[in-house]
This record gives structure tokens, C-alpha cells and sequence, in this order.
């Protein structure tokens, strides 16, 4: 019995083919109008505010997120702050199933290939939970300029926030969250009012050893800076509110 089995794994071992995980995967090439079917585009203009923003196909078969950011409260408005636009991917769903998550555990960073304007970006992973207004975030900073970058994120740079606020409490973005995203988003709340113009290539998940951080330092020391700050009298006083939305 057991050399027929011994046999039998001998025949079928050459068709036996070792799950390899890639070193990256594309989750959105953006050359089509039916990948920005994907997306959602929200600003502070849905509910009373006066930012405008718009996701499109350019002319070079690129993403263009553009718009213009105000941070102005119309005389008589129940807003309290404003001055966001973002874009959001939408959940996939099944008729039996319901929500579709996206299991991004295999990899250890984000990358987005962008031609940027300069300004300072959020990118927002959403992951399955029962706060609802819970989010990863992490900053983003573009050059500016004619030339393409690709910035890499690790997941270990994102932070916590809630409703717009980082957490005091310290949490990464553990393998639970990762494998669990519901939504990836970008979002511009930088309180600098003015156009903004942001294309996107694609945006890719990698799996790499060694991390490419050039300029995230900037990003950790902003954090810390600004999570000191905030605790202050003058940003008390100040009232700045969230700094995401």
C-alpha cells in the first residue's frame, strides 16, 4: 500500500507546481475610463463647502485628479471646518457574499506613479472594521514638476486617525488590517487653498526586503511635530479641527 503511494507522489510530482507569490501586483493601471468607474470623487462641495474637485482620463490616457481647494465657510452654513477632495475606490460586491476585501498581506508597501504638483497628499487605506471612521493613513509628498516618480510607502509609516484626528494610541497597520482593506484612497486637506492637478499611472502593492524611504523620515518627524502641536495652547485656541477629513 505504501509504495503505491510513494508511486503515485513520484508520477505527480513534476505537475506539481509551487505557489509563488509575486514580487508585486498591479491593483490599478489607470488607462481606461472603466478603471475610473472604480473610483468616487468627494469634496467638501457635497456638503455645503466650496472646493470642487473631479477625477478624470486625460489626453495621455493618464488620471488626472484636479480641482481646487477652499477652505472659505459660507456665511450661514452648519459647517464647523472644511476643505478636503478625495478619491476613494468603491467596494466590490457579490449578490451572495456582500463585500469583497482585499487581502494585501503577501506585501510590505504601496506604490503610486504620479506626476504630482507640489502639494502634500494623504493616502488612506480603509480596512474592515466596526469603527467606521477608522483609517490608515500616511503622507505623501509630490516634487512637482514634468518628470513621473514613484513613491513607495511601507505599511509600516501609516498611522491610525479617527474622523480626521490621529490617535493618540499607537497601532500599526498589523497583518489583521492589511488583509482585510476595504478601500485606498488619496486625499488633499492641506488647508492651502488653490488648484491642485495630481496624475496617477497605476498604483501596486510590492513585496520587497528592503524599502525604499528616501524623504518618509519627513513624514515621521511631521507627524510627531504636528502630534506635539496639537496638544498646545495656540492650536487649542486656534481651532484648527481635523486635518483630514
Amino acid at each position: 500500500m505504501m509504495r503505491k503511494l510513494f508511486q503515485f507522489i513520484a508520477k505527480s510530482a513534476p505537475r506539481i507546481r509551487i505557489l509563488e507569490i509575486e514580487e508585486e501586483k498591479v491593483l490599478w493601471k489607470f488607462n481606461s475610463e472603466k478603471v475610473l468607474n472604480e473610483f468616487v470623487c468627494i469634496t467638501d462641495g457635497d456638503v455645503g463647502g466650496n472646493s470642487n474637485g473631479s477625477f478624470t482620463i486625460n489626453n495621455h490616457n493618464k488620471a488626472l485628479f484636479t480641482g481646487n481647494l477652499s477652505t472659505k465657510i459660507t456665511p450661514g452654513s452648519n459647517l464647523k471646518y472644511t476643505g478636503f477632495c478625495s478619491i476613494r475606490s468603491m467596494v466590490p460586491r457579490r449578490l451572495l457574499t456582500g463585500e469583497v476585501l482585499t487581502d494585501l498581506s503577501n506585501y510590505d508597501a504601496i506604490e503610486f506613479r504620479v506626476r504630482g504638483d507640489g502639494r502634500a497628499y494623504l493616502v488612506n487605506l480603509q480596512h474592515h472594521t466596526f469603527r467606521a471612521d477608522d483609517l490608515f493613513q500616511a503622507f505623501m509628498f509630490t516634487r512637482g514638476g514634468p518628470e513621473w516618480e514613484n513613491i513607495r510607502i511601507p505599511f509600516s509609516c501609516f498611522f491610525l486617525a479617527n474622523s480626521g484626528y490621529m490617535q493618540d494610541r499607537v497601532e500599526d497597520l498589523a497583518a489583521y488590517a492589511i488583509a482585510r482593506i476595504r478601500t485606498v484612497g488619496l486625499l488633499l486637506a492641506d488647508r492651502v487653498d488653490g488648484p491642485f492637478h495630481l496624475e496617477i499611472d497605476s498604483i501596486k502593492v510590492v513585496r520587497t526586503t528592503m524599502h525604499d524611504t528616501r524623504g518618509y523620515h519627513h513624514n515621521l518627524t511631521y507627524k510627531v511635530n504636528m502630534d506635539r502641536w496639537r496638544k498646545t495652547e495656540t492650536y487649542l485656541k486656534k481651532d484648527y479641527g481635523p486635518i483630514s477629513a
